[in-house]
């Protein structure tokens, strides 16, 4: 299946719409446990949201299993019926687990942050375990999302979501007016999240006819191992990334709101960038399976280019607008833009440089094998762990993340070098317009321009 320039846009729009709904959603619930009156809400707020962020990677971004799956890529049989029938039985079960997920975390919260949870211990393990399934409703979806993306109809999920998202924000407010608790705020929150699923499954046609056990079963092992390969790359992701505000709370708990606030504004941007670009999931998959390895090169390196700019872009104006923007943000908060600029920069610098690498992480996913995408992770782990974790033992929070950032370089790099090499046309040493050497070369400026500001805002 083709796709023109215009629906390309369409797809990309509505990932952006779904990307802001999602980043609406956690600015807004951000304001209202900052209007609660108690600091304490918010810095459970910051934690339970913070490891919500980890659900999603549950789903071991079983969509695009599917969609590799109904495009053909890798020259196998499709026998689509089998693979929305395996692939529901998979997001089912992969949703069980967040839940089992989340009531470990509830059960750890108050052991592992026992000065963040305090006085009503109890009521934080509540909002981290309700936020935590709430979240995972994106889990279940993955089926219905991975058929809408073979078919480049990506509003009905936007659309979903949207409405979801909404009604949580309603009834968190409706919940704050009333004067009730900040754990029944997010309860209320997330039931109305999972709403989103009887609308999908509207937009989304199911299997009707029966499947002979054989195809299910085959195709149950065939998406089962595309997503353990992105299981594991979803694991080393988490480790990095979503695990960044639990360590600086425990490093560091008096900064956890401040750092909470910046990890936010940079999480949104970063969303809303990768929103736009998973429009390409389903392109990139078509070139592949029809052997254009050469035309999914060149879309990848323009691609790249527009995803860094955009990115950068946006965090320089966030950058500079960052106090007007709290205080509208936040109102009578308890953190100002001078405790959570330096760790803005910082996370922009990470993040800047990591934003290279979106475009060939796509190209991962669609057309790489699982044991090539895990080598594509390990650099960027291996680098997290041996130097961002000892520098934030001895230096703190801010040590933390100049390993991060030594990590995301490392990984941006490798993850370039690899997407051209397994996946797409091996450059040649006289090629310009390669992917590793623009991954580099945006790496770089990227780093001469964040690292100035990342250290003038920690030494001021």
């Amino acid at each position: 299946m083709t796709i023109g320039l215009r629906r390309l846009a369409s797809n990309a729009a509505a990932n952006v719409a779904n990307g802001a709904a999602s980043a609406g959603f956690q600015l807004c619930m951000t304001g209202l446990m900052a209007r609660t009156g108690q600091a304490r809400d918010l810095a459970v707020w910051s934690l339970a949201a913070s490891l919500a962020s980890l659900a999603p990677l549950l789903g071991c971004n079983l969509s695009t299993a599917v969609a590799r799956r109904l495009a053909g890529v890798g020259g196998i049989e499709r026998r689509p019926d089998a693979v929305m029938a395996a692939a529901s039985s998979l997001s089912r079960r992969l949703a069980l687990i967040g839940g089992g997920v989340g009531l470990s975390m509830a059960v750890a919260v108050p052991f592992v942050y026992p000065r963040i949870v305090e006085p009503h211990p109890i009521a934080a393990a509540a909002t981290v375990l309700f936020f935590f399934v709430g979240s995972s409703w994106v889990v279940s979806a993955q089926a219905a999302q991975g058929w809408l993306l073979d078919r480049h109809r990506n509003w009905p999920y936007a659309g979903a979501g949207l409405a979801g998202r909404t009604l949580a924000l309603v009834l968190a407010l409706v919940a704050l007016l009333a004067g009730l608790p900040a754990w029944a705020m997010v309860f209320a929150a997330s039931a109305a999240l999972w709403l989103a699923m009887p609308m999908l499954r509207r937009a989304v046609p199911m299997p009707t006819r029966h499947v002979e056990p054989a195809a299910l079963a085959a195709e149950g092992r065939a998406l089962f191992g595309i997503a353990l390969g992105f299981a594991i790359w979803a694991a080393v992701s988490a480790a990095i990334q979503g695990a960044t505000v639990p360590l600086v709370a425990w490093l560091a708990p008096h900064q956890a709101a401040p750092f909470f606030l910046a990890f936010t504004l940079v999480t949104v941007v970063v969303g809303a960038v990768m929103a736009a670009a998973n429009a390409l999931v389903a392109p990139i998959a078509g070139l592949l399976a029809r052997g254009d390895r050469g035309g999914a090169n060149r879309v990848a390196i323009r691609a790249c280019v527009i995803t860094w700019s955009g990115f950068n872009f946006t965090m320089v104006m966030l950058y500079l607008l960052l106090a007007p923007l709290l205080h509208a943000w936040t109102g009578a908060a308890h953190v100002d833009a001078t405790q959570v600029r330096p760790y803005l920069a910082w996370l922009a610098l990470q993040h800047g440089i990591r934003s290279t690498a979106i475009v060939p992480s796509i190209v991962l996913a669609t057309g790489a094998e699982p044991a090539t995408m895990l080598r594509s992770a390990l650099p960027e782990a291996l680098v997290a762990v041996l130097v961002g974790l000892p520098l934030g033992l001895h230096y703190g929070p801010i040590g933390l993340l100049a390993g991060l950032v030594a990590a995301a370089a490392t990984g941006s790099i490798a993850v370039g070098w690899i997407s051209s090499h397994h996946v797409l046309d091996r450059p040649s040493r006289s090629a310009v317009a390669s992917l590793p050497r623009l991954v580099a070369a945006l790496a770089t400026v990227t780093a001469l321009g964040w690292a100035g500001a990342a250290w003038w805002g920690t030494m001021r």
